[in-house]
């Protein structure tokens, strides 16, 4: 199908760190196959590896629309939030996508992470934005190593 192809071609791109091309494959992917959650929340992850926050969190949100008892799309969101430096909300998106994955260690390690963050800057900062950091784009990178197909 050929929205598997274009999938696999912004699989490619996101490997290589190339998130506009990412972006484009699975963009384009999605207007062949509206309903696959999955290419939201890669495309979602392409997002955040470039820092686009807002889309990020938006794609996430079509995928716990789509697949709420899904706990990729929790962690999306999550990572999106974060990113924005939104970390009361990110703690509370990981918590819930470990009530559908409780063994999910990845999401866990988010969860430290964002955790640790919030209680090291404040929570006064947690309604700004924010830049991308390389662990930002590290956890983007794992969740697509690690996404279901």
């Amino acid at each position: 199908e050929k929205a598997e192809k274009l999938k696999n071609k912004g699989n490619e791109a996101f490997g290589k760190g190339e998130w506009a091309a990412a972006i484009r494959h699975y963009t384009f992917a999605i207007r062949l196959d509206a309903e696959n959650h999955v290419l939201y929340s890669n495309r979602s992850a392409a997002y955040a590896g470039q820092g686009e926050w807002i889309d990020a969190e938006s794609d996430a949100n079509m995928v716990i629309e789509m697949q709420p008892k899904w706990a990729k799309g929790y962690s999306r969101k999550a990572v999106a939030l974060a990113g924005m430096e939104k970390y009361a909300a990110a703690v509370e998106t990981y918590k819930k996508g470990l009530k559908y994955d409780p063994n999910n260690e990845q999401m866990k390690a988010g969860l430290r992470d964002v955790e640790s963050k919030w209680v090291t800057r404040g929570s006064k900062r947690d309604n700004r934005g924010g830049g991308i950091s390389e662990k930002a784009k590290q956890r983007a990178r794992e969740a697509q190593e690690n996404e279901e197909t």
